[in-house]
């Protein structure tokens, strides 16, 4: 991953922190309020500071809690999402520490990209043609 600056286009840090050896991941980073950088690759969540790319933490998953892993996460009230496929459903993790908050479960595999209403709920599309809406902090 990579810091650009916004004005000359330089590179300002980079990081390979990323991923694994087999599995780079073209990972769509979300920036927190509070600094971090967050990015999903290989079979983990990354935390990555924006000043300098140092990873602060870093969140594996077992095969068992991640078999097909989008390489996305979306931030919310120091909350970090993801999206796995196998089993279906969404993980929540504490944006500060990488601690597991909570797993939503769903019935297959998704279909959308996850997003957040004015509300709080998330929203993520399921196939066939399902909509799951759920609240951001309890998961419910």
């Amino acid at each position: 991953m990579h810091a650009v600056s916004p004005n000359t286009g330089e590179i300002i840090w980079s990081s390979e922190n990323i991923g694994t050896k087999n599995y780079i991941g073209e990972n769509s980073p979300t920036l927190g309020g509070n600094g971090i950088a967050y990015a999903a690759g290989g079979n983990s969540i990354y935390a990555l500071s924006v000043k300098d790319g140092r990873k602060i933490w870093e969140l594996p998953f077992t095969l068992e809690e991640r078999r097909v892993f989008y390489d996305y996460v979306t931030y919310y009230q120091g909350i970090v999402y993801t999206v796995a496929n196998s089993p279906h459903g969404i993980h929540a993790v504490e944006a500060n520490t990488g601690k597991k908050l909570w797993f939503f479960r769903t019935a297959n595999p998704h279909t959308s990209y996850l997003s957040i209403g004015k509300n709080g709920n998330l929203y993520v599309g399921n196939s066939p043609n399902l909509l799951y809406a759920i609240h951001w902090k309890s998961g419910v």
